[in-house]
């Protein structure tokens, strides 16, 4: 072999090195790239899944609140019930002793 094929088949040897180094350089960068897109998107998973969990626990809150508002309302209007019908008791009771009284003196003015 001569000098200047000695010469060609070192450059084509260098030229085939620095060929695969940049393959080499970027496979490397394409499974970074494809890596940092896989945690993105588990991230990504991540934060949907816990956003659903707080507007399901969110939702539950807002449910059993407005169930325990409902029973508040029922108990309330239930104790008020329960105040007028113990009002209208009374009044009656208080109607039937004037009622009493008032024919107890009408019957002492006929008697009389």
């Amino acid at each position: 072999m001569s000098v200047s094929e000695l010469r060609l088949r070192d450059m084509q040897e260098e030229r085939q090195r620095r060929q695969d180094e940049h393959t080499e350089k970027l496979a490397a960068v394409t499974a970074r790239r494809e890596e940092q897109e896989t945690q993105r998107i588990s991230k990504l998973k991540t934060r949907q899944e816990r956003k659903q969990q707080r507007q399901s626990r969110f939702q539950e809150e807002c449910r059993k609140r407005k169930i325990e508002y409902k029973e508040s309302q029922r108990s309330k209007e239930k104790g008020h019930e329960l105040r007028m019908a113990v009002l209208n008791a009374e009044k009656e009771q208080k109607l039937v002793a004037l009622r009493e009284k008032i024919e107890a003196k009408v019957f002492w003015l006929i008697q009389a």
